[in-house]
């Protein structure tokens, strides 16, 4: 049975055709060379000509919702109804991605940018695909934000406009003002020193802990990200001395961006509480059966918030476009990428649970890192899109589900020219 072809519903400012308008600016340079107007008007025939290839459809789409409607269908309208459900699940994901990457670059171009800019372009997708009052909340809780973010850093560096100071506040290390280059960056301190610097303040010398704990830097490290968590301040490190300096600027930005994310919707904490209660039930079901059901779902909470580590290190590697050393994520050996080292020692020492810990902790985790790469290779290869447009398509999304996320969005993918 073909599919229908859904409705082209281009907005009629497209038939003033601002092809000629758009060529003009960017033939000025890139983002940054364009003066504030200029910018604006960039953003503006970017957006709309993004819907020629990605049609909107205007009315409100909830997927859970729209799901449970077809459920109840009879079976001669499911199929038909269950096309039109994937068709607009696909445009209003590549919605969402294209106004997540308007709104970042924006930000970009200027930090200081009013959060009512922003809203504007989370409007322009949300009115012309459908985004639930759920979606639009989200996504005007996280323009905030990124807005709440950005101030505090602007605050923190007027705060301390003495360099030396500012990194003896934000990492508790104390410097030598020579040693240091500070920036202030969209949503971050970034500071640029010499090796043995940046190892200082990699150590637990001060208050800087990586992911909650302290570590010794790596010989190949060239860059990190941390927050600190008196002041709440996100900053990045980078060896100043390396060769691609800016590739490593690039890694860290996105670690930071995703430190957004997770800390908007928290996800680590609430996998690590639902082991927790999980734990507790285990402990006290008295049936052997749903016992061992349990340990199955505390363990994959356990796998998943270790997989949510995996993802905002490899969504980092995948938009540098050149730190891609994925075989470091399948190692057992307690290195920076082994997220699970300490779950599975205490795991294997539990004879109700060791055989099952490495099945789901080792065989299921690996599985699917591998099927989670596979899928960005395929959404690049078969659906033709550059790094970044991929990783905005799916950097939301847990890895588990990147692989049907990628199959919807090159099967459907009926008109989209990334």
């Amino acid at each position: 049975m073909l599919r229908q072809k859904p409705r082209d519903e281009r907005p009629r400012e497209l038939s003033r055709e601002p092809w000629d308008r758009y060529a003009e600016l960017r033939a000025k340079g890139e983002d940054s060379e364009l003066s504030p107007q200029d910018f604006r008007q960039v953003i503006e025939c970017e957006m709309l000509l993004s819907t020629v290839d990605n049609p909107p459809f205007g009315e409100v789409f909830d997927a859970e919702v729209e799901l449970k409607k077809i459920t109840s269908l009879p079976h001669g309208k499911k199929e038909t109804a269950l096309e039109v459900f994937k068709d607009k699940l696909v445009r209003q994901r590549h919605a969402y991605a294209q106004c997540r990457s308007f709104i970042e670059r924006a930000i970009q171009y200027d930090p200081d940018t009013k959060g009512a800019g922003l809203i504007q372009i989370g409007d322009f997708f949300a009115n012309r695909y459908g985004f639930s009052d759920f979606a639009k909340g989200t996504l005007y809780d996280l323009i905030g934000e990124y807005a709440d973010q950005h101030k505090a850093v602007k605050a923190f560096r007027l705060k301390y406009p003495d360099n030396a100071t500012l990194v003896r506040e934000v990492t508790g290390v104390p410097v030598n003002p020579a040693d240091i280059r500070v920036t202030e960056g969209p949503l971050s301190i970034d500071i640029q020193t010499d090796r043995a610097t940046a190892e200082r303040l990699y150590s637990e010398d001060g208050k800087l802990l990586i992911d909650g704990t302290a570590q010794k830097m790596g010989s190949e490290t060239q860059a990190f990200q941390a927050r600190n968590p008196e002041n709440n301040i996100c900053f990045t490190v980078a060896v100043n001395n390396i060769a691609d300096l800016e590739n490593a600027y690039t890694h860290e930005q996105q670690h930071v961006r995703n430190q957004v994310f997770r800390k908007f919707f928290d996800l680590p904490k609430t996998l690590a509480t639902n082991a927790s209660i999980i734990q507790t039930r285990v402990r006290n079901e008295p049936d052997s059966v749903v016992r061992s059901g349990l340990r199955v779902e505390e363990l994959r909470a356990v796998r998943d918030q270790a997989l949510d580590e995996v993802k905002d290190e490899l969504t980092a590697m995948l938009k540098d476009k050149k730190s891609q050393y994925f075989n470091r994520f399948y190692s057992k050996d307690g290195g920076p990428y082994d997220y699970l080292v300490s779950k599975r020692d205490e795991y294997y020492k539990d004879p109700d649970y060791a055989e099952l810990a490495h099945e789901i902790l080792v065989g299921e985790y690996d599985r699917i890192i591998t099927d989670a790469l596979k899928a960005f290779n395929d959404l690049r290869t078969a659906g033709k899109y550059d790094a970044d447009k991929a990783v905005a398509l799916l950097t939301d999304m847990p890895l588990d589900r990147w692989p049907s996320t990628v199959y919807h969005l090159n099967q459907h993918a009926y008109k989209y020219k990334p």
